[in-house]
């Protein structure tokens, strides 16, 4: 009886023992997955700038190639360009923000004529309590 239990006993903790090893080696698998991902992610990243940066390098190279007059132009568009994004961003924020005070304006009119008309039912009802208790 008593080796039995002791063996059982033993057996159990062999088995959560086990368990527990178990989980250890998936919860190492699952950081080496997560640790993969971020080195591909870093890789891709790395590349992306790589190959960013040659096209900088070539686009210099083909600009030093031109005649000074055109790469003045080139730069002078390029500017207008960013220019006129700039100026069009400016122009849908006023365009948003006159929207919004415009619907506030109309909120407060809808607003202010309720409230008239609440005022106007609200004489008009005790009028008709003073004629009443006059009468």
């Amino acid at each position: 009886g008593i080796a039995e239990k002791q063996k059982i006993k033993e057996e159990l903790k062999n088995k959560t023992e086990e368990e527990r090893l178990f989980k250890i080696r998936e919860e190492q698998e699952k950081l080496e997955n997560i640790q993969k991902e971020a080195e591909e992610k870093i890789k891709i990243a790395k590349e992306e700038q790589r190959k960013l940066k040659e096209n900088l390098k070539e686009e210099d190279i083909n600009m030093q190639k031109l005649p000074k007059w055109k790469r003045d132009k080139i730069e002078r568009d390029r500017l207008n360009k960013a220019k006129e994004e700039e100026n069009e961003k400016l122009k849908q924020e006023k365009q948003e923000k006159e929207e919004k005070i415009k619907k506030a304006k109309q909120e407060e009119e809808e607003y202010k004529a309720r409230l008239e008309e609440e005022m106007d039912w609200a004489m008009s009802l005790k009028k008709q309590q003073e004629e009443e208790q006059i009468s």
